[in-house]
C-alpha cells in the first residue's frame, strides 16, 4: 500500500488516490535550492529532475562541471575542458585558430583524406541558400539550355573562374569564398549539360567527383 502524495490517503500501488489530486499536486510550486549558486528557486514537480542535485539555470549546470587541465595538441599551451570532452575527443585545442592549422596539415600529409575533404567541403558550398540562388538566376538568364550545344536536360551552372581556383586563392575557407563578390557574380558563371561541362574541365582535378 502506498500513501497518495497530495492527501497522505493510502492507494493501491498508485502515487495519487484521484486524477483530482494528480492535477492538484502537479500545480503546487516546490522551493529548491541550486546546488551551485545556493539560490532559493522554484519548480513545478514535473520540472524536477529525479537525482539529488538541481541547479537554478543552465549556466550554473555547466560551471558546476568539474574540469580538467591538458595540452593543446597544436601550441602546447595548457587548457581547462570539461570531463565529458576529454572523453569523446583525443585531441585537445585552445582555439580554433590551433584547429583550423592542425586540419591543414593533416590535410596535406594524405592525398586522398585532402580529396575526401575537397569533395565535401564543394557540397557545402553548393547547399547554401546564396549559391543555389545564383544558380538559378544563371539557369534563368540562359534560358535553361547549355550555351554550347543548346540542350535542355542534364544542366548545370559552371564557374568560369573555377571552384578549385577559389579554394587555392581562400584556403579551404568557407567565409572567404562566400564573401568573394566573383564567386557569386552572374558574369562568372555558364549554364553547360553534363557532357560539355566535364569537356570544359578534361585538363583539371577532381573532375569525377564534382560538378562546378
Amino acid at each position: 500500500m502506498n500513501q497518495c502524495k497530495n492527501c497522505k490517503i493510502s492507494t493501491n500501488n498508485n502515487k495519487f488516490c484521484s486524477k483530482k489530486c494528480s492535477g492538484f499536486y502537479q500545480r503546487i510550486n516546490k522551493t529548491l535550492i541550486c546546488s551551485y549558486c545556493k539560490i532559493i528557486y522554484i519548480r513545478k514537480p514535473w520540472q524536477i529532475r529525479k537525482t539529488k542535485i538541481n541547479y537554478c539555470c543552465q549556466k550554473c549546470h555547466y560551471k558546476d562541471k568539474a574540469k580538467i587541465l591538458v595540452s593543446c595538441h597544436k601550441c602546447k599551451n595548457q587548457v581547462f575542458i570539461y570531463q565529458s570532452r576529454a572523453r569523446y575527443y583525443s585531441q585537445y585545442y585552445c582555439n580554433n585558430k590551433c584547429r583550423l592549422l592542425e586540419k591543414q596539415e593533416w590535410l596535406i600529409g594524405s592525398k586522398k583524406k585532402f580529396n575526401n575533404y575537397y569533395n565535401k567541403f564543394i557540397r557545402s558550398l553548393r547547399c547554401t541558400a546564396k549559391y543555389l540562388l545564383w544558380k538559378t538566376n544563371c539557369l534563368s538568364r540562359d534560358k535553361y539550355q547549355c550555351q554550347n550545344c543548346k540542350r535542355k536536360s542534364q544542366l548545370t551552372v559552371h564557374h568560369i573562374f573555377t571552384m578549385g581556383q577559389f579554394v587555392a586563392k581562400h584556403k579551404l575557407n568557407r567565409e572567404a569564398i562566400m564573401n568573394d563578390t566573383l564567386f557569386l557574380d552572374q558574369n562568372n558563371g555558364i549554364t553547360l549539360c553534363r557532357s560539355c561541362h566535364l569537356k570544359q574541365h578534361s585538363g583539371e582535378k577532381h573532375v569525377k567527383n564534382t560538378k562546378h
